[in-house]
């Protein structure tokens, strides 16, 4: 009944917790919300898992043998699979706990991230630590370019935030981000005008 309740709150993004070590987030497969295990091996390999309770893909150790299906190779990777794709609309959560943490969040109303206090434990992957990190993660003007993992060669154009231009580039066909336009007026008219030489 209190599931139900909860659900019907927030539809989008739901987190069951069967333990403080196990969570489960609807919609996704649920290996996503088992632990990072080093398993019983002694390598060291950096590779990366998603950690349910942050709402993020975190890098870890992995000893070269045994653990679980929550293992990637990369942070990409591990997004792909288990990052809620709407991450950034979901409202911010203060959580369960009662610290007073700034945090950050970003505003689909606004645009851009805004501060808000986090409790310290629990609510939801829309909780970031800098403005930065959070725009970086959010406004898809401020994302790198990514080819994707197809490989076809397809002309688009992206927002290059260093340079605040947009800048044509080469799609693979699939995957990739939110940074990428079919035509320059579609990068200006979302990210800005810039000169363009």
């Amino acid at each position: 009944n209190t599931r139900r309740h909860m659900a019907r709150l927030n539809p989008i993004f739901f987190v069951a917790c069967t333990s403080w070590l196990v969570c489960f987030v609807a919609g996704q497969p649920r290996f996503c919300g088992l632990p990072a295990v080093t398993g019983l091996c002694r390598a060291s390999i950096p590779k990366w898992y998603y950690n349910a309770r942050q709402g993020k893909c975190l890098q870890f150790t992995y000893g070269g043998c045994g653990g679980n299906r929550n293992r990637f190779d990369s942070r990409e990777e591990c997004e792909h699979r288990c990052v809620p794709r709407d991450i950034c609309q979901l409202p911010p959560q203060k959580g369960f706990c009662r610290a007073r943490i700034q945090r950050w969040h970003y505003s689909s109303r606004a645009g851009e991230c805004k501060p808000f206090i986090w409790g310290g434990c629990g609510g939801n992957g829309n909780n970031f630590r800098t403005y930065w990190e959070c725009m970086g993660r959010c406004d898809i003007c401020l994302m790198p370019p990514e080819t994707g993992v197809c490989r076809a060669a397809h002309r688009l154009w992206f927002y290059d935030a260093q340079t605040g231009s947009c800048r044509p580039f080469i799609w693979g066909g699939c995957g990739g981000n939110g940074n990428k336009f079919n035509t320059f007026r579609d990068c200006t008219r979302r990210c800005g005008w810039t000169w363009w030489r």
